[in-house]
């Protein structure tokens, strides 16, 4: 099975904040939080085999001489993991591109450049990328799952639904994945299913700070305030959080629940 880097580890959003922003909207007397703009960066066109056009005399004609990319897959690929750990997206576009370039059916660069995309902004070209990756194998969960969080940040919350239960299947044991599941249900107005399977993934993981975060969310809906202070604590403690966001709605909570 594969399982490398995904969108819900390592240095990407986890996407807390699609949580935030349904909490912000229901709750009270919490004014809701701004919703920050997403940044945009340049769209770039994917690594072709490069043309070169040279003249051919006599003839007035000219002559298209396609000339065959060279290099080291592997290294191309090393290189934009590399710059997208770092934060550099543009660049890791690039050189993942140069990989594929060289490998199309390199199934890992193209899953890392799925993450890169999505890093940029791009989710339709980050959804393609998956969903090739899927194509070759169907098994890949961490593709599942990644292109699940695609489908949220795009509002499509039933396929986000699918993808994340697509995911559970390879592993019911994923804490991640469990988590993940819970938000499409808190999305989808399903408090006591997404309650259910945040309680899962702080039994599979109970160092995963998100779903403490999301069951204090629940208990501020449903007006428990002593259980969403212990959990909003909890979250705290066990991070830091992979979105800034969410911690700071935290601590915004918190605050006005200690004050009542």
């Amino acid at each position: 099975m594969n399982r490398p880097h995904r969108l819900a580890t390592g240095s990407l959003l986890i996407f807390l904040s699609l949580v935030v922003l349904l909490v912000a909207c229901k709750a009270s007397p919490l004014p809701p939080s701004p919703t920050p703009e997403p940044s945009s960066l340049p769209t770039l066109r994917p690594t072709q085999t490069a043309s070169v056009m040279l003249p051919t005399l006599p003839k007035p004609e000219t002559t298209v001489v396609q000339v065959t990319p060279t290099g080291d897959p592997a290294a191309y690929l090393a290189a934009g993991k590399a710059y997208l750990e770092a934060g550099e997206t543009t660049l890791a576009i690039a050189e993942l591109e140069k990989a594929l370039a060289l490998s199309p059916d390199l199934l890992e660069a193209r899953f890392y450049l799925g993450n890169a995309y999505t890093a940029a902004g791009q989710l339709a070209e980050a959804e393609r990328q998956f969903q090739t990756v899927l194509e070759a194998d169907p098994d890949h969960l961490s593709a599942h799952s990644n292109l699940g969080v695609i489908y949220l940040r795009m509002e499509q919350i039933e396929p986000a639904l699918a993808e994340f239960q697509a995911a559970l299947a390879l592993d019911e044991t994923d804490a991640e994945v469990n988590y993940l599941i819970g938000v499409a249900h808190i999305r989808l107005g399903q408090l006591e299913k997404a309650q259910g399977q945040f309680e899962r993934a702080i039994a599979l993981d109970p160092e995963l700070p998100e779903p403490y975060f999301g069951l204090g969310m629940i208990y501020h809906l449903i007006g428990d305030k002593e259980k969403a202070i212990e959990a909003l604590e909890t979250f705290l403690v066990k991070g830091p959080a992979q979105d800034p966001a969410a911690e700071g709605e935290a601590r915004r909570i918190l605050e006005v629940l200690k004050g009542q």
